[in-house]
């Protein structure tokens, strides 16, 4: 059995089986007089109850389970790629690196220069999409020009079909354009809310260069700058600052 059909056949077998058993044999019952009419309402509707709560309790545990494991996986992989290098919070990571801290991410938050690391023949995309539909939260701050309003549309109409989209992943666009900026921020696992001096530690910040510079290098060349742990701290606070008075990105995706 394919691992697709697996997936719908388990809750068939879990839930829906001891429902129409449960019904049968109920049915079977009233047949022949065991039963009365208002036994067997009052018996669906408790079996009906007591699969809908343990389907309920498993689906909370596995979504609880997911986003600790996806939080291990993080917290693991950062401390792994900072301790291959000198010590210190400032590193260089190759390109597989950084989409490696993009898979296990739980939360970003992305400060983009012109949003061409979401276009063209990027991996991106792809991944961001996967992590949506893992739940992974997305906030971008963007340039407000008519050429990214182009490109965010796209990635939106890309994403449309991800349940929750519309709450997972937000754009946000800024007023003035900073020439001065050459580089996109993202941060992955942002801990600004959290006062546990341990998750403080565990948020990465990685900038990216433009993307045609890099356009045609290999994924092992070291061409991020990162920063992990307290080091991070006054960026993410930037971010909000910025977040907040940035005005929210109208889209205007066909119905």
């Amino acid at each position: 059995m394919s691992q697709e059909s697996s997936k719908y056949s388990e809750p068939i077998f879990s839930y829906l089986i001891p429902v129409v058993v449960g019904v049968l044999l109920a049915a079977i019952g009233y047949l022949y007089g065991l039963l009365k009419i208002e036994s067997i309402v009052f018996s669906t509707l408790l079996i009906f109850a007591i699969c809908l709560t343990v389907f309920l309790s498993e689906l909370l545990l596995t979504r609880t389970t997911r986003i600790i494991e996806r939080e291990q996986n993080f917290t693991f992989l950062s401390r792994v790629l900072f301790r291959q290098q000198a010590v210190g919070t400032r590193h260089h990571l190759s390109m597989d690196e950084v989409i490696a801290l993009e898979q296990t991410a739980s939360a970003v938050w992305i400060y983009a220069y012109d949003m061409k690391w979401e276009d063209g023949n990027s991996t991106l995309p792809d991944i961001v999409q996967k992590n949506l539909q893992r739940g992974v939260a997305y906030q971008y701050i963007v340039p407000n020009s008519t050429k990214v309003s182009v490109r965010v549309q796209a990635l939106l109409a890309k994403h449309a079909k991800v349940r929750n989209c519309d709450t997972l992943i937000k754009f946000r666009t800024r007023e003035h354009e900073l020439k001065l900026i050459q580089f996109g921020i993202t941060i992955y696992n942002p801990t600004i809310a959290s006062h546990d001096h341990q998750r403080a530690q565990e948020c990465v910040v990685v900038f990216f260069p433009h993307y045609e510079g890099l356009g045609t290098s290999t994924p092992d060349v070291r061409q991020f700058l990162a920063l992990r742990g307290a080091a991070t701290v006054e960026i993410q606070e930037g971010f909000m600052e910025a977040w907040q008075i940035a005005v929210p990105f109208q889209a205007n995706l066909p119905p």
